[in-house]
């Protein structure tokens, strides 16, 4: 018996053709499954990261309005907050930060104070520094999501 094992077991060196064709066509459908997966995932957390970034911006205004560095508009239009000189160069910012979610070419995060202290933030998608939410905007409001 033992024999008859063993003769078996010297007969049998590797894979037949078929069992590797099988075995990377199955791979090759689990990467296509797999791989548009991934895409989704990536751009969510990208959109993610945005609000975080948002947040934080909203944040640090909140703050910087708080210990007097920014001032609130004194009519109901509102003020928009430069970043770098009223957040960054004052220190509640490390630096500058750039969407994540979309095409980042001449795309910024903008920041608008009302007269009643609500703090807004947007992705501006034209590079211009003017926030553009009306019917042709396409300015993206990324904090408070209401």
């Amino acid at each position: 018996m033992i024999k008859l094992f063993s003769k078996s077991l010297k007969n049998n060196k590797g894979f037949t053709l078929i069992e590797l064709v099988v075995v990377i066509a199955v791979l090759g459908i689990l990467a296509a499954v797999a791989v548009p997966r991934f895409g989704n995932f990536q751009s969510g957390a990208k959109e993610t990261a945005d609000f975080a970034t948002a947040k934080s911006l909203a944040k640090a205004t909140e703050l910087a309005i708080a210990e007097g560095n920014i001032s609130l508009p004194t009519d109901s239009s509102p003020k928009s907050v430069n970043i770098e000189t009223d957040l960054v160069d004052n220190g509640y910012l490390d630096g500058k930060p750039t969407p994540q979610s979309t095409d980042t070419t001449g795309k910024a995060f903008e920041i608008e104070v009302d007269d009643d202290g609500t703090i807004s933030v947007y992705i501006n998608d034209d590079g211009s520094g003017e926030i553009n939410t009306g019917a042709d905007g396409s300015d993206k409001k990324v904090y408070p999501t209401n």
